[in-house]
């Protein structure tokens, strides 16, 4: 943050957000994800801010918003099936329905891009 105070992309910002939410800071953690939202806006690599506000709102135990900030992130560039399969972060959403789901897109997806190199 000394380096880049202006953190183009909000990234820096979101993990501030990841963190807070691993206190049970939840204020904190919603603020730090509107100035990372604020911060992102027309930023061209927002993918890796958008999966760091999925992993804030899923340690906050809020599924809606994570799931829709994690497949946010996968259409904007940052589909990694085997980073949200193991990121202990998502754990809240592993019995969602909805989570479910997306991994299996996500799997089927990974599957068929790897079966292609």
């Amino acid at each position: 943050m000394r380096q880049y105070p202006e953190d183009s992309g909000g990234l820096y910002t979101s993990v501030q957000a990841i963190l807070a939410a691993s206190l049970g800071q939840e204020r904190t953690a919603e603020s730090r994800i509107n100035q990372a939202t604020e911060r992102g806006k027309g930023f061209g690599h927002f993918h890796h801010t958008a999966y760091h506000i999925a992993c804030a709102y899923a340690l906050m135990n809020k599924p809606e918003p994570a799931i829709k900030w994690l497949k946010s992130a996968a259409a904007d560039g940052f589909p990694c099936y085997p980073l949200f399969k193991r990121d202990a972060n998502l754990d809240n959403l592993r019995q969602d329905t909805r989570f479910v789901r997306f991994m299996a897109q996500m799997k089927d997806q990974w599957e068929h891009y790897r079966g292609l190199f």
